[in-house]
């Protein structure tokens, strides 16, 4: 009993530090109503929280968008996403609004991932009764860097409360002496953990296998046929996973045939997204002015240009920083003095992510064969700090008095806090207020849009845009196309589709015509407006505005980024054909 009540309030203290911490970063978001973000993946994100939210979809669904892709009816079915975690903001969105139900799903998955590692951590023997380290680092991991980077822009990446079961799986299939577990219920804690990350982001997957695979190939030559058939349990239960979060493609590629442009992938982007040590000790952006000018001067004004991207974004914090040199440097000294036995589980596997992420790693050299569906390795880095947080916790001696353990706790969570509060750089702080502005502006002006037009009525927007991952046009963001459906619940839209099923093939041929040729096709096809995003062109759209109303389009409403012309609905409206 005296155990369930500190485990329950060292569970209580996780939670509410981080709900407290989360609030103080995000408050102006809360107070005001507002996504985290509303720039960028964001925009995706939110549509299809929306999609869910509104019922159109669930986790059994194909997904379809009745205000994507309009004539025809939206797909995204030939992209995998994780339905499960769209699904359940939807479930939140529904009852508290979307803006605060994907803010709140954001928080519960850094409060999830703080009491993930507390429980998983609980388990590993080697961690010892270093209850108060324990929970400093729960703290810790559940406030990463990593998580306040990613939020609601990669929401898949920011569900990683279920890494701490990976790496204890592990720990378990390897060094089954070092986990309070029995072996069915290590069975079950694998094949429960790979079915979990199956049906989540394969960022995560691939690397847990990888390392797996890595442990087994011990049992392989030793012929050990019950370890082999556990590793081919937990293989196939995240087999399963995968299978059953990405039915919905399988059966749509089995139906219509593989679309190659759906995604697409090269070496170079393997290069550009790779894992570098530098950029995990390394912060982009620091509270402290003398840290950032440092990390510039040694390390990212050094930068080539081409690589400037989202790895020099995983920095994993000093006390994570700190505890992974460490780990390395001591795995290596041990080597050195043949002391095998005392290294730590966590340097092994530490060492193997590191072969396998790091740029022109294993992964790398996969890529070079053709599979290059993990293009972004530098996402192992919280990998990376789960595991060092934990040999933090577990190297830790056991003969220093609880009270010095408790000080050096609090001064990790007081320092660890403060270092990894997120800091943006003057020219993104920029770029997120005006995108909160925007949120506030298109939520009143397409509001007004949809109460002015018929139920159901057709917007073409321009420019014509694929989707997904074709790169921003001038200051237009990828899928700023999106932001009218946010705000919406019947208008639809021209854009949205998954490209290459020439579903937009029209759309194309169309805007390459005159104006007045393509004002009388969308007259013919039914459309009841044109929207053009000004932030596209290089005068702001205004030589494309006379052109249209030259050609007889009605201009209707405008603000700072958009223009909307009304046209004449058809009394006929004739469907084009997807490869007219």
């Amino acid at each position: 009993m005296k155990n369930y009540l500190k485990m329950v309030s060292d569970l209580t203290l996780i939670t509410t530090l981080i709900t407290a911490v989360f609030v103080y970063v995000y408050w102006y978001c809360i107070q005001y109503r507002l996504p985290i973000s509303y720039e960028g993946d964001a925009f995706q994100v939110l549509v299809g929280i929306k999609g869910n939210m509104t019922g159109e979809n669930n986790p059994l669904s194909l997904r379809s968008f009745h205000q994507l892709n309009a004539p025809f009816v939206g797909s995204w079915c030939d992209y995998p996403f994780e339905k499960i975690l769209s699904w359940s903001a939807g479930i939140f969105s529904r009852w508290m609004g979307l803006a605060q139900g994907s803010n709140f799903v954001v928080l519960l998955l850094q409060v999830l991932a703080g009491l993930s590692f507390y429980g998983c951590g609980r388990a590993l023997r080697t961690l010892g009764e270093n209850r108060s380290l324990l929970v400093a680092c729960a703290i810790l991991f559940g406030l990463s860097p990593y998580a306040f980077l990613q939020n609601l822009q990669h929401l898949t990446l920011t569900a990683c409360w279920h890494l701490p079961l990976l790496i204890l799986t592990l720990i378990w299939f390897g060094w089954p002496e070092r986990v309070n577990l029995t072996s069915r219920n290590g069975l079950i804690l694998g094949c429960a953990s790979a079915f979990i990350a199956g049906n989540l982001n394969p960022y995560y997957l691939g690397p847990f296998l990888i390392l797996l695979s890595m442990l087994v190939l011990s049992a392989v030559i030793d012929k050990n046929r019950s370890k082999i058939r556990v590793y081919v349990a937990i293989v196939g239960s995240a087999v399963t996973g995968f299978l059953l979060q990405n039915f919905d493609t399988l059966i749509y590629v089995l139906q219509h045939g593989r679309n190659h442009e759906a995604v697409s992938r090269d070496l170079w982007w393997m290069v550009k997204f790779g894992l570098y040590l530098p950029d995990l000790i390394f912060p982009r952006a620091h509270q402290n002015d003398l840290i950032n000018k440092l990390s510039w001067s040694l390390y990212h004004s050094h930068v080539p240009p081409q690589l400037w991207g989202e790895s020099q974004t995983v920095y994993i914090g000093m006390v994570a920083g700190g505890a992974l040199i460490f780990l390395l440097v001591s795995g290596v000294a041990c080597i050195g003095a043949g002391k095998f036995e005392k290294i730590s589980p966590f340097f092994w596997l530490s060492l193997a992510l590191l072969f396998f992420s790091m740029a022109g790693g294993l992964n790398y050299l996969m890529g070079a064969f053709g599979f290059m569906l993990l293009r972004a390795t530098d996402r192992s880095s919280i990998l990376l700090a789960c595991m060092a947080l934990y040999f933090l916790c577990e190297v830790w001696p056991p003969k220093i008095s609880r009270l010095w353990t408790l000080g050096v706790a609090v001064l990790f969570v007081i320092v660890g806090v403060w270092d990894q509060l997120p800091r943006y750089p003057v020219w993104e702080e920029a770029i997120r207020q005006r995108s909160w502005k925007d949120y506030q502006m298109d939520q009143q002006f397409f509001g007004t849009l949809e109460k002015t037009l018929p139920k159901g009525a057709m917007v073409f927007e321009l420019p014509v845009k694929d989707y997904p991952e074709m790169g921003p046009i001038r200051e237009m963001g990828d899928y700023e196309h999106f932001r009218p459906v946010i705000h919406t619940t019947d208008l639809r839209v021209s854009y949205g589709t998954i490209k290459g099923r020439g579903d937009t093939d029209w759309q194309k041929e169309a805007v390459a015509k005159s104006p007045e040729a393509l004002l009388a096709k969308l007259e013919s096809y039914g459309f009841a407006a044109i929207l053009i995003n000004r932030r596209a062109y290089e005068d702001g759209g205004a030589l494309l505005a006379r052109q249209m109303i030259a050609s007889g389009a009605l201009a209707f409403m405008e603000n700072r980024d958009f223009l909307i012309f009304r046209i004449c609905p058809s009394a006929k409206p004739e469907l084009p054909s997807k490869n007219s």
